[in-house]
């Protein structure tokens, strides 16, 4: 496992740490140190309090960032029909965010995701999109994920806003008829999305089309197709992670999980998304049968607050099962004890 060494600095490292984590978008990380650098200042003397401020600030931020990352993981979640795990990020997202407005967010996603994972339903959506208003009506009968009672240009907004930073500006930027087609998709009305983006994407191809219409091949149960379209994506842009991650769900679902290995390092190289892509590779590693890289990932998760039960949760059978018991009971009691 990995622990990091944080003794020995006083709150200008972890501040600085932090600040630096915050650029590269490492939010989890930079939650820690900068949680870190809080407590250090609180101890460093009264001509260190005005640095309280700053650095509260700073731990806002990475909150806030950790909040929009798991709103991110809800919406994929719920593109895959698993609404209770989108529950599970979106209460997350709720108990990290410092900003109201992402709370917000968050608490009217939760209302429109709806009860149990489910199949398609009939129903009959409402679109108020006046360009899409002929191809709505190709699909009569569709699967309603968010409520049907929100307005169009409300549906959007909420899609776009669990995005994670940057995508979400590019998202907005795509244009009214992108904006009716990801609405209808997620409405259910997978054809006539469909129609809309191949259309968007004769006119310019880019990663975000490629990689919306890849969903839709994978809920039509087009696994080829699917993978074409995202690695296309990520040759077009190397740095869009919604492409990586569900070319690794794709990988994992197809029976390919080790070619999913040399995706997530390279986000974790990089920077790219850093929480997800860590926990997934022990995923992944499991699934491949390397138990002890997979027990290196979950010690990794240990030391990101949000994923710290989760880890403990994959790493307490791991220790076990390999004989140490000490180490699996000492996790236990810390991140397990009382839960159900």
């Amino acid at each position: 496992m990995v622990f990091a060494a944080w003794f020995g600095k006083d709150y200008r490292y972890y501040r600085e740490k932090g600040e630096k984590l915050l650029g590269q978008e490492r939010y989890a990380e930079a939650r820690i140190a900068l949680q870190e650098s809080l407590e250090k200042v609180a101890s460093a003397g009264n001509d260190a309090q005005g640095e309280r401020e700053k650095i509260a600030v700073l731990l806002a931020d990475a909150c806030n960032g950790l909040a929009r990352m798991n709103l991110a993981e809800a919406e994929f979640a719920v593109r895959q029909g698993a609404l209770g795990k989108a529950r599970e990020h979106i209460d997350l997202a709720m108990e990290l965010a410092e900003d109201v407005l992402i709370r917000e967010k968050a608490e009217k996603f939760l209302q429109n995701v709806g009860g149990e994972d489910r199949e398609p339903q009939d129903a009959t959506p409402v679109t108020n999109c006046s360009n899409c208003s002929a191809a709505s009506k190709k699909n009569e009968q569709s699967e309603v994920v968010m409520s049907d009672a929100l307005a169009s240009e409300d549906r959007f907004e909420l899609l776009v806003q669990t995005l994670p930073d940057g995508l979400r500006e590019r998202y907005e930027i795509m244009g009214e008829k992108f904006a009716c087609a990801l609405t209808l998709a997620h409405e259910g009305e997978l054809d006539a999305a469909r129609e809309i983006y191949e259309e968007l994407a004769a006119e310019a191809e880019n990663d975000i089309l490629l990689y919306e219409l890849s969903v839709i091949d994978y809920r039509h149960n087009r696994p080829n197709e699917c993978e074409r379209r995202l690695r296309r994506a990520i040759a077009l842009n190397d740095r869009n992670p919604l492409c990586y991650i569900a070319l690794v769900h794709l990988l994992a679902d197809t029976g390919r999980a080790d070619e999913a290995v040399p995706l997530l390092q390279s986000l974790l190289e990089r920077g790219i998304m850093v929480d997800q892509a860590i926990f997934l590779l022990g995923e992944i590693y499991l699934i491949i049968g390397d138990e002890g890289r997979a027990t290196d990932c979950y010690g990794q998760a240990l030391t990101i607050p949000h994923l710290a039960k989760a880890g403990a949760e994959k790493l307490v059978p791991l220790l076990e099962k390999q004989g140490r018991g000490e180490e699996a009971e000492y996790l236990f009691k810390k991140y397990l004890k009382g839960c159900c």
